[in-house]
């Protein structure tokens, strides 16, 4: 018997975390589901240790993943250099490193799920899928100094961290076997209005709230491309020709030239599983 489905999210805060998950389960009674299994567990990716945490107490409940959606970052607009609590700069860390970790960690439950679905013969697969940024087209990886130490600018370490996801996905496809019956995607989410420009001036967030509201797409909005990807039949097909690369109006797009170097991802991936100490057991034999 297959386990009980739940939606769990993965909280920086447990309190924000709790007021979501009530919010959720109202809208959810109003539509008429009576009883949405949602899960909270905390999950700072900030913090590698956080990461392994999570990890770790996920491992102990022994239970498949369908989709795994990494969907949390940050965008740091016109703030000076900052850090991870590893020391990582904040962009590469939070968006990309961490991330890395946490997909890498979780591949064997998202295994158990898509080698299910599998023999279940009703033609699903799990599913990876990392809320990229069209903006990756403007990144570039600085292998030499990845952390930006000796030129710092927020729209470069932003742009450097997206497009390492979206090599990361499209890499990935390719290491992982497809008897695992795992999907990965990476996606433009659309220009969201959110609260990214927490870090400017106040003057300037009113601003950017009254004359781009009416152009910027909402919460709700921005979320459609997110939820098709995860879940939409077609994506499997249409991204195939992508490297797994979808645009926000939910149309398979090719990524940047940068994002197609197989010189890059192999580079990535090794820069990768190095820096957060990747257990050989969680990595994939490199098929080179």
């Amino acid at each position: 018997m297959s386990p009980p489905r739940a939606v769990v999210l993965a909280c920086r805060s447990p309190t924000r975390g709790k007021a979501l998950k009530e919010a959720i389960e109202k809208d959810a009674k109003a539509s008429g589901v009576s009883n949405p299994r949602i899960e909270i567990m905390e999950l700072d990716l900030a913090s590698l240790t956080s990461v392994r945490a999570f990890c770790d107490a996920w491992e102990k409940r022994d239970l498949p993943i369908d989709i795994l959606v990494n969907n949390a970052g940050v965008f740091a607009m016109g703030a000076p250099r900052s850090t991870t609590q590893d020391g990582f700069e904040l962009h590469l860390g939070t968006n990309y490193i961490s991330s890395f970790l946490l997909t890498m960690r979780l591949l064997p439950s998202l295994r158990r799920a898509g080698e299910r679905m599998a023999k279940s013969g009703n033609r699903r697969e799990a599913r990876v899928v990392m809320v990229a940024s069209k903006l990756h087209e403007i990144g570039a990886i600085h292998t030499t100094d990845p952390q930006l130490l000796s030129k710092y600018a927020a729209a470069a370490a932003y742009g450097q961290s997206k497009l390492a996801q979206v090599i990361f996905t499209a890499e990935l496809r390719r290491r992982i076997p497809a008897s695992w019956n795992i999907g990965c995607y990476s996606l433009h989410p659309g220009n969201v209005i959110t609260e990214v420009v927490r870090s400017l001036p106040q003057f300037v967030q009113a601003i950017y709230r009254l004359f781009l509201r009416a152009v910027l797409l909402t919460v709700s909005e921005g979320a459609r491309a997110t939820i098709t990807v995860a879940t939409a039949s077609f994506v499997k097909r249409d991204a195939s020709k992508t490297l797994g690369y979808m645009d926000s109006d939910c149309v398979a797009k090719k990524p940047s030239s940068f994002a197609c170097d197989p010189v890059m991802a192999r580079w990535l991936w090794r820069f990768s599983t190095e820096i957060v100490s990747l257990p050989r057991a969680y990595d994939l034999d490199p098929a080179e």
